[in-house]
Parts: structure tokens; sequence; C-alpha cells
């Protein structure tokens, strides 16, 4: 009786979290998008309750909110849903471009990874979950150790499929490199930093564009930068000035690591100094 008791409030208190305000941004188009395939746990409903309802969020950062399967009851995909992240750390995260990975959790299944490099299990077999940053559509392959894969990837001809409105808030940069709207690709045109460009996009790609810090300064540095390239090109003096300004800039972000090993080593010999 109090066992039934029990589980009757949980069950409650589920629910209440759930519906809590969470938004979601799957199947834009109302089109019927929101389903992922378990053979062993059936469909996976990204959208349970109709648009603002209680389904999935995709972030830049990680995805929130929770799945429905009829088989298994509830998937939540991040420790934010409830608070509960001081007391068990998980989520399904976002690089940023699509990428997925990290664990989602079912009371009843249990953990459910997006990517084999999650349960670091790339060298057997490679999968994982994406989401094309051009259509918004989930591809690829979860992986649950008790009720095996979850495809996003219709094969059979059913046309199941997860899409969502999300979409990279730093799209496709690399096309935005051109003189026209780079202002270091202004600057350095023509100089003695034009062979040091290929280092700047280098950190961009590698580190800036996967934090969320890093990609508010590029999308800064994009929304200003044409701005400041017709300034230049206006007045050759500025463009000379911000050339030599944006060199030491420029040598620091590409050499970096040089410029870390020199440190230490600066101060390595103060302290022996010192000593």
């Amino acid at each position: 009786m109090l066992r039934a008791l029990f589980r009757t409030i949980l069950s409650i208190l589920v629910l209440l979290s759930v519906g809590a305000g969470r938004a979601e941004n799957i199947d834009p188009l109302d089109s019927g998008q929101h389903y992922a395939w378990g053979e062993n746990v059936g469909w996976l409903n990204f959208e349970p309750q109709g648009d603002g309802g209680p389904g999935v969020q995709v972030h830049d950062e990680y995805l929130e909110g929770y799945i429905w399967g009829e088989n298994i009851g509830w998937i939540s995909l991040n420790c934010l849903n409830n608070d509960i992240c001081t007391e068990v750390d998980f989520g399904v995260l976002n690089n940023g471009e699509g990428v997925l990975s990290g664990f989602a959790w079912n009371e009843n299944t249990g953990w459910i990874s997006f990517s084999c490099e999650s349960t670091q299990a790339c060298d057997t077999t490679r999968w994982g979950v994406t989401i094309n940053t051009g259509t918004g559509r989930f591809e690829g392959y979860a992986w649950g150790e008790n009720i095996g894969w979850i495809s996003f990837s219709d094969t059979t001809g059913i046309g199941y499929s997860v899409i969502t409105s999300w979409r990279p808030s730093v799209p496709q940069i690399q096309q935005n490199d051109d003189e026209q709207t780079c202002f270091l690709a202004t600057i350095a045109s023509g100089s003695y930093l034009q062979s040091q460009l290929n280092g700047i996009r280098g950190v961009r790609d590698s580190y800036l564009v996967k934090n969320a810090l890093g990609r508010w300064i590029v999308r800064w540095y994009y929304r200003f930068s044409p701005t400041a390239v017709r300034l230049v090109k206006s007045q050759q003096s500025l463009l000379i000035l911000f050339r030599g300004l944006a060199t030491p800039f420029v040598y620091l972000v590409t050499h970096i690591k040089f410029f870390w090993i020199a440190l230490l080593c600066w101060m390595g010999l103060r302290i022996s100094r010192k000593r």
C-alpha cells in the first residue's frame, strides 16, 4: 500500500516537473516529424504534448526536456530538467555545430548514450547522433545498454524523423572570411600577416566556436566587421595603422603555445635568480 502510494506521488512529481514551463523547438512545421524509433522500445516522441509543451529543446550547448516512450516512459535529456545536477550531473550536449554527445536517463531502462565517444567505444564501432545544421534533421543512432539502438535515420521507408528549428548561432562562419566582410582578412591582404590567417581560423574553429563565450566573441566580430572593413578601405592610413596594431595580437594568437613556453621559461629564470 505504501509502495503504491509512493509510486503515485513520484509519478505526479515527474509529471509536474515535465510540464513546468519547458518549451520545445521540435517539428516547427507541425508535420509529424518528431519521432525516433527503437527496435526494442518502439516509438519515441520528442514533442509528446504539442507545440510549446514539455518536449525537447535544442540549445547551442545542450539539449533539455523530455522524450516520451509509450513502452518505457519519460526519458530525461538533462539534469537541469528537475534541478538535480548537484546530485547527478548528466545531459546530452551540443558542440554548437549539431554534434551531440553525453547521456540521457530513463528510470526504467537506464542510461542512453548519444555518442560512441561518451562510452569510449569508437575504436570498436563509430556511431552517434548529429543535427543537420541546414535542415535541423536529427541523424544517426543513440545506444542504450538495456534497450539497444535508437534510430534517427529512417532506412526502412516508413518516413519517420525528428526535426528541430534550432540552427547554429554562428552559421557557416567560414564563408565570411573574404575581404568584403572580414576585418582581419582585409588588413592582412597583401602583407606579412596574410600567411597567419589560417592560424587565426584554426583558433576560431578549434576553440572559440566550441564554447558559449567564444561563440559570442565570433558573433560580435562578424557583426561589426563589415563596418570596420568599409572604414579602413576608405582611408589607407587607417589600414596601415590597424595592421600595425593587429600584428602582435595575430602573432600571439597563432603562436600561443610558444608564448606560454617562453613565459614559463622567463618565470623559471626569475625564480632561479632570486634563489
